[in-house]
Parts: C-alpha cells; sequence; structure tokens
C-alpha cells in the first residue's frame, strides 16, 4: 500500500475526503437505525440513505477512489428495495446495506491512517446485486387515511421510480415534499413549471460560467506565465466556483455540487502548494471540467423527462376519472 505523506497535496485532499464521509456515514447510519425501528417512516428515511450515498459517490469520484464510487452506487440501488421492505423481512438487504457501509468505513479509516485503500469490493459488489434482486419490494402499503386521493397516487408513482433499475432525480418527491397532502393537479403543474425555471436558471448559469473556470484553471497550471493579478484572478475563479455550487445547491444537483466542492478544495490547497502539484493534476482536473457542462446538460434533460412523466400521468389519471 502506498504512504499518503508521500505526496502532501494528495493527503490534504483525501483527508477532506474522509472527514465529509465520516458525516455521511453517520448520516445514513442514523437513518437505517431509525428505518428499523419505524418501518411506517420507510419512504423519507429511504431518500435520506439514498442521498447519503449518492452523496458519497459524488464525493469518491471528485477524488478519483473509483472503487468506492462503485461501491456507493451498488448501494444506492440496493436502497432502493427499501421503502417496499415490510417490517421484520428487511433482514438480508438491510446486513449486506450495513456490510457495504463497513467496508467503505474501513476504507476511510486507511485514508485517516495516510495508507491508500486496497480493498477488492468485487466479492461484496455479487452481494449487493443479489440481495436487490432477491427480494422484489413488497406491495405498497395501505395508503394513509387523511390523504387525499391523488396524493396517494403520486406516492405510488414515485414509488415505482425510486425502485427502477436506475434510480432517477425524484422531481416528483420535491413536489411531494413542497406540497403535501393537499395536492391538486393545478399545485402539481404549478410547482412543474416552477421546477422547470429553476433547471433552465442553473444550466444557463452553469453554461455560462463553467467554460471561464476551466479556462483561468489551464491559465494557472504550473509553467504557465505568472502574472501580477494571478493572485486576485485565483480569488474571483474561487468566488466562481462558490457561486455555480450555491447555484447547483439550489437546484438540488448533489453531484455537480459535491464535485463543485472539491475543485474549490482543489484550488485552495493550490494556492498553498502551487509549485509542489505536478501539471498532470491539473489536467486531470481539468478534463473532468469539460465533462461537467455534459453532465449538467443531462441532468437538466433527466428532470425534463421526469416532469413530462408526471404531467402525463396526471393527464392520463383526469381522462380516467372523467
Amino acid at each position: 500500500m502506498a504512504d499518503l505523506r508521500d505526496d502532501p497535496f494528495l493527503d490534504e485532499v483525501l483527508q477532506l475526503f474522509a472527514a465529509e464521509a465520516r458525516d455521511w456515514l453517520g448520516q445514513i447510519r442514523e437513518a437505517l437505525q431509525a428505518l428499523e425501528g419505524n418501518p411506517g417512516g420507510a419512504q423519507s428515511l429511504s431518500e435520506t440513505i439514498r442521498r447519503g450515498l449518492t452523496n458519497l459517490a459524488g464525493s469518491a469520484a471528485t477524488v478519483e477512489l473509483a472503487g468506492l464510487e462503485q461501491l456507493a452506487l451498488a448501494l444506492v440501488r440496493l436502497s432502493s428495495v427499501l421503502p417496499g421492505l415490510e417490517s421484520g423481512t428487511g433482514g438480508g438487504p438491510v446486513s449486506v446495506l450495513r456490510e457495504g457501509l463497513g467496508a467503505i468505513e474501513n476504507s476511510v479509516q486507511q485514508i485517516e491512517a495516510r495508507t491508500a485503500p486496497a480493498v477488492d469490493f468485487e466479492p461484496l459488489m455479487r452481494r449487493i446485486a443479489e440481495a436487490g434482486q432477491g427480494k422484489p419490494p413488497a406491495p405498497p402499503a395501505a395508503r394513509p387515511e387523511p390523504g387525499s386521493a391523488l396524493h396517494a397516487a403520486l406516492l405510488d408513482l414515485q414509488r415505482s421510480q425510486i425502485q427502477a433499475p436506475e434510480p432517477g432525480r425524484d422531481v416528483l418527491g420535491e413536489v411531494l415534499e413542497a406540497l403535501g397532502e393537499g395536492v391538486t393537479q393545478e399545485t402539481v403543474l404549478q410547482r412543474l413549471r416552477e421546477l422547470d425555471g429553476r433547471d433552465r436558471e442553473f444550466l444557463t448559469e452553469a453554461e455560462f460560467r463553467l467554460p471561464r473556470i476551466q479556462r483561468e484553471l489551464s491559465s494557472r497550471r504550473p509553467g504557465q506565465a505568472e502574472g501580477s493579478g494571478q493572485s486576485q484572478a485565483g480569488d474571483g475563479l474561487l468566488s466562481e466556483v462558490v457561486e455555480l455550487r450555491d447555484k447547483a445547491l439550489e437546484a438540488r444537483s448533489e453531484p455537480v455540487a459535491l464535485f463543485l466542492d472539491g475543485l474549490h478544495g482543489f484550488l485552495s490547497i493550490a494556492k498553498e502548494y502551487r509549485a509542489a502539484i505536478a501539471p498532470q493534476r491539473y489536467d486531470s482536473v481539468g478534463s473532468r471540467l469539460a465533462a461537467l457542462l455534459q453532465k449538467v446538460r443531462q441532468w437538466a434533460e433527466q428532470g425534463q423527462a421526469e416532469r413530462e412523466a408526471i404531467e402525463k400521468f396526471l393527464h392520463q389519471r383526469q381522462a380516467a376519472s372523467q
């Protein structure tokens, strides 16, 4: 195993990842414990688990820990069966989920010990896949009283979307979170229009800011001519990243926000260690930054597709009632 103390920059970046991972692991374990004690709250608690794992995967990708990224994504897929598990039947999936969390925690401990994690996740990945397929989701639980019929129907639709092989953005979850049980077709459609506007605004910001950030990052690469205003330009670059990160958070684009958080950490550390950072690290970050705009566009397209699916569901339901 490599000793991370041989590369001070990499060590500092990975220690930031380890600290964030500890926070997310704590939130996930807390939600999992609450889920086992309160099956009635499975929907919201499972969403907390899914988001925490998604954050972990995005952060691992930012620091190029591909094995941990793939493990976290596999656990995201496994977590999609949790809302459908009846009380006392979740032993298999929950046990494997805990095993996966333990493997991630062991890797974090290795990073904290300044040792590069070297864990073979392949056998565990197979068990995760088997646990997700071996227990099909139980039928939806009885609909609570109170709550409108439309709210119950939307919950059923959301459950089917979360349990899909590749869970999406969960636009419907945002709608239900904002509107509660007293939803009507009109308020849902209004909220969908608001989310569409928010997505368009974020995409516009990304298309404007990301090329500027990429150009400025390229100019800071070791070997480039240094100007007297480079420090001020560097502060401006950090501000650009923070502003776009905040827009990503407003739009609930968590993977993009996580990448930008990692980029902010890289740039902050680079101001101190600039001469010690190999040009290849700048090239690696730059290439991933170049691909980020396409990811934002795909994220916006996914949101549009989910909104259209919800609108279609509403119109079909309205037609069937007439």
